[in-house]
């Protein structure tokens, strides 16, 4: 078998409770972790070490923090149980597909990384035309000192109409696939090869602290690897996406962008010629950090979701187990 027999198959699964108690769940994880996004576009698109600076002050206000959280959490969330539901769903489709009952641990462990990749790929891709907007709006409130949802909303029709809204999609969708795929891929390979190790040496893999450990480095590996290999990507796409906001709020190079049509050729030598090579990688470790403790919660949070939208699952508190956990 693809995969474990303790894993919740998604025609298992009560759809109308794993999305009702996903949209809760995210939103929670979402809030959480949006400061190290507003960090991350800050990094990559301030150039200017005096703007950082000034910037990054302002992080001592907990508004500045979260600013554009909004408008991410009216699309994301949503767009987060639309990619969940199609990555399981494919994954699904793939696993009954590759099934097989004479398999090696590390045919296991490939063909948990090959239906990973591809699912992963798909869902990241279906998700993009809402995810682009929502980018384009909240990148631009991360950046602006000032200014509502609304004000952005009106000056992106203004000045460019509906298409302004999808500034960026073309690399968005191209770097998307690359991520989810890389992500998923290396997590479940990870995943399951962390597990087989415990399994050889005789321990039990449904501990918590077994699947804890393994949920820790699978995690972090594929942040670290899917975050570096695509960061390029994401400078380009956010500089792209932001190349019209406000002078009094964008730095030289977006200013300098602005006099000219934004292609993202264009923005790949205008970074190249005012930071060099390393200003393709600007904001690479709160990415990966962000992506690893989003990755690691969020597919932890996942798999109890899945546990508990079971069709069959009932919801019987076990008071022994949770003063142990509590002790």
């Amino acid at each position: 078998m693809v995969n474990s027999s303790n894993d919740v198959q998604w025609d298992d699964i009560d759809k109308f409770r794993f999305y009702g108690l996903g949209t809760g769940m995210y939103t929670l994880i979402t809030m959480t972790l949006h400061p190290m996004n507003v960090i991350k576009t800050r990094q990559q698109v301030l150039t200017d070490s005096n703007q950082i600076t000034s910037h990054m002050s302002k992080f001592q206000k907990i508004r500045g923090m979260y600013r554009g959280l909004g408008i991410v959490l009216v699309v994301a969330v949503p767009a987060r149980s639309i990619y969940m539901g199609t990555m399981e769903h494919t994954k699904n489709y793939l696993q009954k597909a590759l099934q097989s009952s004479n398999v090696t641990s590390d045919q296991r462990t490939l063909m948990a990384s090959i239906t990973g990749c591809v699912a992963g790929g798909v869902a990241s891709g279906v998700t993009q035309t809402v995810v682009v907007p929502m980018d384009v709006i909240s990148q631009r409130q991360m950046l602006n000192e000032s200014g509502s949802a609304v004000q952005i909303i009106s000056d992106i029709l203004r000045n460019d109409g509906l298409r302004g809204f999808y500034r960026g999609f073309g690399m968005s969708l191209f770097s998307s696939l690359p991520i989810g795929a890389l992500w998923w891929g290396s997590y479940s390979g990870m995943q399951n090869f962390v597990q087989g190790k415990f399994q050889q040496k005789g321990f039990d893999t449904q501990d918590l602290s077994v699947r804890g450990i393994a949920q820790v480095v699978s995690g972090v590996t594929a942040a670290a690897v899917a975050a570096t290999l695509t960061q390029p990507l994401d400078v380009i796409k956010t500089h792209v996406q932001v190349s019209s906001s406000s002078s009094s709020t964008s730095s030289s190079m977006m200013q300098s962008q602005m006099q000219q049509k934004v292609t993202y050729s264009s923005v790949a030598r205008e970074l190249y010629s005012k930071t060099g090579a390393k200003g393709f990688f600007r904001g690479t470790t709160p990415r990966v950090t962000r992506m690893a403790m989003w990755g690691t919660v969020l597919s932890g949070a996942h798999q109890v979701l899945c546990h508990v939208s079971r069709k069959d699952y009932e919801f019987d508190f076990d008071f022994e187990l949770g003063q142990k956990l509590v002790a």
